[in-house]
């Protein structure tokens, strides 16, 4: 938590409530250095809906001055008032995931600012798209960078930024792929892309933005994204970033906004083509688990600068986000994996197989056990806040369901925020959620009622426990499904 103190003339603040897209002298103490201000200029920022007047909490753009520099090495920052995205960790979950993917994106800190005088909290900070970004992320030194203009597409008008290398090469091949992209179908030449475009980073790029149902970004909407004219072809860099994981089933096969996306993935070989692109994505978003320590990371930095109505906010955010994570990540391995079988079924009940643990935090357990009783079961024990479950993935037709079986817990304590706590059965989507389960307890039979309406459907079947700390025991033989007339 980096705290920022902005000090601007009174004629100036003036100037940005009238003018706030115009640049305002200021001066910047950084970490509480007051004897060392950074000579700035700063204006405000944020459209429809995030905008808010110098006057309230404004979203604001620094640039330092001169030579000089305003955090960690950075020249331009942007400071977002988070309006919406209060929990403030959608920005900087997501540029950790793109880079996981290979994409450059920017690094984002959170900081606690105070302006003329006025304390206006906890905002996020982020690194502006600056040469300075571009030599820092990988992309190289001196190239040309864009920011389209608000809903253009290919071949639109550009706002070329300052310090850009030679432009002309840029502009060329950019209007070159606006007229290959309006052309008549047929005259389309897919691979003539690779001219102009890093396929596999727009690739890798487009995969994130839907897994991360990213709805305000390029393929889905336009927005929120910048342009690097690489040695490698252009290349999408994600912006914005603060409106993530909208929903556990957002479609895992859009219809795509952003041109190069709809013509990329369109056809049988295109979606061909976009399955393997998401199925790439899910396979390095998995790799280790790396949310739990970013999570416990994110949790070390920011905790002792926050106050205590702060810090249960933290909490929440966490939580929340852990848990739209991994329920978006099993939607789409539902969505890409082959249908479960439907057979199976023996006198109207099925044996559930194929678990597997999800969602363990550092220092937490999920293994196959012999748990109280030497009764072989799933067992899970919480570290921390914990929402941790072990899932299944089963294909069902219409009709009445019941997911029963067995749960022994010991030293379940809830979590201090939410609805849900202790150990339960649920099944991912629906409202039903069999009694959660705390404190200790012997084998309890427990069962969730649920209802598959109109067509058949992939569901995930969850073995939860939600905790600050304890185990439970989800008895292996007993977990099955039954059919209700």
């Amino acid at each position: 938590m980096v705290p920022l103190r902005i000090e601007l003339a009174a004629e100036d603040e003036r100037q940005l409530g009238v003018y706030p897209r115009r640049w305002v002298p200021a001066l910047v103490c950084v970490d509480g250095k007051s004897e060392k201000p950074v000579r700035a200029r700063v204006r405000v920022k944020g459209k429809v809906g995030s905008f808010r007047p110098v006057q309230e909490n404004p979203s604001l753009t620094l640039e330092a001055v001169g030579e000089g520099e305003l955090v960690g090495g950075v020249r331009r920052v942007h400071l977002e008032n988070s309006v919406e995205d209060p929990g403030r960790l959608h920005a900087a979950f997501g540029a950790e995931a793109f880079r996981r993917l290979g994409i450059a994106s920017p690094r984002v800190m959170w900081a606690r600012v105070e302006f003329n005088g006025r304390a206006l909290g906890w905002y996020v900070l982020k690194e502006g798209f600056t040469q300075d970004f571009a030599e820092r992320s990988g992309l190289g030194a001196g190239i040309v960078l864009a920011e389209p203009q608000s809903g253009s597409d290919l071949g639109g008008v550009l706002d070329l930024k300052e310090g850009s290398g030679s432009v002309d090469a840029a502009l060329a091949s950019w209007r070159e792929l606006g007229n290959w992209s309006a052309g008549s179908p047929p005259s389309r030449d897919m691979e003539i892309l690779a001219k102009w475009v890093d396929l596999d980073a727009f690739e890798r790029f487009s995969a994130g933005e839907v897994l991360l149902a990213h709805r305000d970004g390029y393929a889905l909407a336009r927005n929120n994204f910048r342009l690097a004219f690489g040695r490698r072809g252009i290349q999408w860099v994600p912006w914005g970033m603060d409106q993530l994981l909208v929903g556990r089933t957002f479609p895992v096969e859009p219809v795509f906004s952003g041109s190069l996306a709809s013509l990329r993935f369109e056809g049988d070989s295109g979606r061909v083509r976009w399955r393997a692109a998401l199925a790439s994505g899910v396979r390095r978003l998995e790799e280790g688990a790396w949310w739990n320590a970013w999570f416990a990371g994110v949790n070390e930095r920011l905790r002792p600068s926050l106050r205590e109505l702060e810090r249960k906010e933290l909490d929440e955010a966490i939580a929340d986000l852990r848990t739209r994570w991994m329920e978006r990540l099993e939607w789409v391995r539902s969505q890409l994996a082959p249908a479960a079988s439907t057979a199976e079924w023996v006198e109207g009940r099925r044996r559930l197989q194929g678990w597997r643990v999800e969602g363990l935090p550092k220092g937490g357990r999920g293994e196959v056990v012999d748990g109280p009783e030497k009764v072989r079961a799933l067992g899970i024990k919480a570290e921390g806040m914990t929402s941790a479950a072990w899932v299944t993935t089963v294909r069902l037709k219409p009709g009445n369901y019941r997911f029963q079986g067995r749960i022994c817990v010991s030293g379940v304590v809830p979590l201090e925020f939410g609805v849900h706590h202790g150990a339960a059965l649920r099944v991912l989507g629906k409202m039903e959620r069999s009694p959660g389960i705390v404190g200790d307890g012997k084998w309890r039979e427990v069962f969730v009622d649920f209802r598959v309406a109109d067509a058949s459907a992939d569901l995930s079947l969850l073995c939860e426990l939600r905790g600050r700390a304890g185990q439970a025991w989800f008895d292996v033989e007993s977990l099955q499904l039954v059919r209700l007339e």
